[in-house]
């Protein structure tokens, strides 16, 4: 199915998973010169997870239409439309909002080893001041839980269900990539995405690659404050444009090698998710290079 040359409003949405790489697939998307993406990253617009559930969000999502179309005000000729926003993957609502937005739009989501992308979450909301627990007990406790609210660090990873609400609504125009794979073999997978998105493929030799949101822990402890604090990352999105506080808070950060997961941990998570992984690997009618799973024989199955 072709994406309309001629809609002005989004055609194309990336809606997660979280913490599997939408970061550096938006700044892909965003070099190619028939595709327009959205200068507010993670608008929010068709989910209502956040305005429950986050109160510390440096923006508010947005809620009205206005303010969310004025987002592509400034597309000109760009045949595909877009949008990355990763709550719409866990929100229950929004793929039939976003479908009575545009039924012909097209949905990418990127999936990671589920062990992995919850402790990358855990880490983000420690870094953060939203964690200062281990991430074991975090995660026993959010399993225990005896309600149906929302657990950040586990039900992001059952991805299944999720999937099918897409395929259900959008069909073959959905596209799902593998984090790991995308990482390794950036150029392959971003000729996939275009040729998906029906653009020209060749500009893949000449985008340029990097790594996007790798791990890293403020400088000192006014970096630290700066980047906890909800009053100055608030005050900043109304004072300074998206690209700018990326850039600010980039400069607060360091790179270091990233804490080693606990052993009882990583083997309470595989037990958690090892039933979701072979439905997945089921949908994908192949083996998925998940490494916390190959030892249960689910990456031969």
């Amino acid at each position: 199915m072709s994406i309309s040359k001629h809609l002005s409003i989004p055609n194309l949405f990336i809606v997660g998973a979280a913490k599997a790489g939408t970061t550096s697939l938006y700044e892909y998307l965003v070099q190619h010169p028939d595709i327009y993406m959205s200068p507010v990253k993670e608008p929010h617009y068709f989910s209502d997870v956040y305005r429950q559930n986050n109160k510390r969000l440096s923006r508010k999502p947005i809620s009205d239409e206005k303010t969310y179309l004025s987002l592509f005000e400034a597309v000109t000729n760009e045949r595909v439309i877009g949008e990355a926003s990763t709550s719409y993957f866990g929100n229950e609502n929004a793929p039939s909002r976003i479908y009575a937005f545009n039924p012909k739009a097209k949905i990418i989501v990127m999936l990671r080893d589920p062990v992995e992308r919850a402790y990358s979450y855990y880490l983000q909301r420690v870094r953060e001041g939203g964690e200062t627990g281990g991430f074991y007990e975090a995660v026993r406790e959010q399993a225990d839980r005896q309600s149906k609210e929302w657990r950040p660090y586990l039900d992001a990873g059952f991805y299944s269900k999720k999937i099918e609400k897409y395929k259900n609504l959008f069909g073959d125009q959905i596209q799902l990539l593998i984090f790991e794979e995308f990482i390794r073999e950036p150029i392959d997978s971003m000729a996939r995405v275009f040729d998906f998105l029906e653009v020209d493929t060749s500009i893949t030799e000449h985008l340029s690659y990097g790594k996007h949101n790798p791990y890293r822990i403020p400088r000192n402890a006014l970096a630290s404050k700066l980047i906890r604090g909800s009053l100055p990352r608030r005050i900043g999105h109304f004072v300074f444009p998206d690209r700018f506080r990326r850039f600010f808070r980039e400069s607060l950060l360091r790179p270091t090698e990233k804490p080693a997961m606990s052993d009882e941990a990583r083997e309470f998570l595989i037990s958690l998710y090892e039933e979701e992984v072979d439905r997945v690997q089921t949908m994908f009618g192949r083996p998925l290079p998940w490494r916390n799973f190959q030892a249960s024989g689910l990456s031969k199955s």
